[in-house]
């Protein structure tokens, strides 16, 4: 049976995508088949990937299968695998038939699931694990702790940036998720997402996101690290 874990974003450009393409990575370093579900196009950008395959938005309207999906997606570097956004708009979506099919297959699957409480709330309400992922600025913390009083997410990844005033401490006792992972955030990660060459990097693929979001009532709080571990 597939595992799902969402990251959801507390506002746009809190390093959401890449704390995602990081948690695969780690997954798939540990010998656990790993996918990255790319619901926003971030991904596809972020590693390079095609753009012009049919994908999961195409699976959540109905227009291709399952097994049409899997056909589209060769391994990337490491094994790590992206089911790509597809071809969003034109329909209605069913997301619980895209959760249905990727729980039918081994695996996991690591969704980059867009920001905002109506993604977190959507996934809520399809029982899926939800990551919140907020940095430590005071407006991303605050749009966090809504978040996560309206949608308990199973944890948190508080991503610290250095030139803030507001500490991620400060961040973390605001969103109020006990389950949580602060990282220091490094630019030669920005580098490499440039370079197409993140998933090459398996180092930086911290033990502070092995796991997360799956079995959350075995892991400890407030973990630290910085991303290139």
């Amino acid at each position: 049976m597939g595992e799902i874990v969402a990251f959801v974003g507390a506002k746009g450009g809190v390093g959401t995508t890449l704390v995602t393409v990081m948690a695969a990575a780690r997954s798939q370093h540990d010998g656990h088949q790993s996918f990255i579900v790319d619901l926003t196009g971030d991904v596809g950008v972020v590693l390079d990937t095609r753009d012009d395959v049919p994908g999961v938005h195409d699976l959540a309207a109905g227009r291709i299968t399952g097994a049409e999906l899997a056909a589209v997606v060769p391994p990337l570097s490491g094994g790590v695998r992206v089911l790509p956004q597809g071809r969003p708009g034109g329909g209605d979506y069913d997301w619980d038939r895209v959760w249905s099919e990727l729980r039918e297959r081994p695996g996991r699957f690591w969704v980059d699931a867009d920001s905002g409480a109506g993604a977190a709330q959507r996934l809520r309400e399809s029982e899926i694990p939800t990551v919140l992922v907020v940095s430590n600025c005071r407006a991303a913390a605050a749009a966090g702790r809504d978040i996560a009083v309206a949608n308990q997410p199973a944890a948190a990844v508080v991503v610290r940036n250095t030139h803030r005033s507001f500490s991620a401490s400060q961040a973390q006792r605001m969103v109020g998720v006990d389950d949580a992972v602060v990282i220091g955030w490094d630019p030669a990660l920005n580098r490499w997402a440039d370079a197409g060459i993140l998933l090459d990097r398996p180092k930086c693929a911290l033990d502070a996101l092995r796991d997360i979001g799956i079995n959350t009532a075995e892991a400890a709080p407030s973990r630290e690290a910085t991303l290139l571990g």
